[in-house]
């Protein structure tokens, strides 16, 4: 079994906040929330928490907000994965669109 190494924010760090730096382990007597703070506090911690700006959060950030999607309208797997594919398809185009982009004439 793969062990995983979390990266979350216990306190709900914003992107564009950085906490003090430190270095060396953890208190011996802290929480496990004390000891995620201090994990993110590392230059490691902060290198990999500042990952999650470039990888997919935005574009779920959009889809939430900008769209103004919030729940799925239909039930079962397949119609789930219908609407979320309907979801991201539009996302895409409104990109293209909001871009300048055409389509190359042959």
């Amino acid at each position: 079994m793969q062990e995983i190494d979390l990266f979350v924010a216990p306190d709900g760090q914003k992107h564009s906040e950085k906490p003090p730096a430190t270095t060396g382990p953890p208190p011996s007597d802290a929480s496990v929330a004390e000891q995620m703070r201090h994990k993110l506090r590392t230059a490691e911690g902060q290198a990999v928490y500042k990952l999650r700006k470039a990888v997919g959060e935005p574009v779920f950030g959009q889809i939430k907000e900008a769209r103004g999607f919030r729940r799925f309208l239909l039930r079962g797997l397949g119609k789930l994965q219908a609407e979320w594919q309907m979801i991201c398809a539009t996302h895409n185009l409104l990109k293209l669109f909001r871009s300048g982009w055409s389509p190359q004439r042959a």
